[in-house]
């Protein structure tokens, strides 16, 4: 959610398509309409591939803390890579074998199987198996 209102975030996207710089645009806005927006706002509201990589990198980071915070544990429907890559090193930590983790992911993913090499390489260094890059 916004702390402007549509009719700022329509004008900067109007002053953009007229050719204005995004400095340009902060300066114009603060002048006409009394509110002072960072350049990343402006560059945020005029640049839709700017901004679906902020989204998608706020959408990466919240996996993330989610992953981190969830120790690995099935608490609900967590299907995420990060998840699944949280999940293998907290078994891996509970003194599981590579074997017996790539056995307890398949229960748990079944239609994502992976080997026990694949299981090692993500727990002991950290590469992500091909099968849970293409699901991501």
């Amino acid at each position: 959610m916004s702390a402007y209102d549509s009719s700022t975030i329509c004008r900067a996207r109007e002053l953009h398509a007229a050719g204005w710089g995004v400095a340009d645009i902060c300066r114009i806005i603060r002048t006409e309409r009394g509110v002072q927006p960072a350049r990343s706002t402006v560059h945020y509201w005029v640049n839709d591939d700017f901004a679906e990589r902020r989204r998608t990198e706020t959408r990466v980071q919240k996996r993330k803390r989610i992953a981190s915070t969830t120790s690995g544990s099935m608490r609900s429907n967590h299907r995420t890579v990060e998840f699944r890559i949280a999940r293998m090193r907290a078994l891996d930590q509970a003194g599981l074998s590579m074997e017996s983790i790539a056995k307890v992911m398949a229960l748990d993913f079944p239609d994502e199987p992976l080997t026990s090499h694949q299981v090692k390489g993500a727990v002991r260094h950290g590469r992500t198996p091909r099968t849970l890059r293409a699901a991501a």
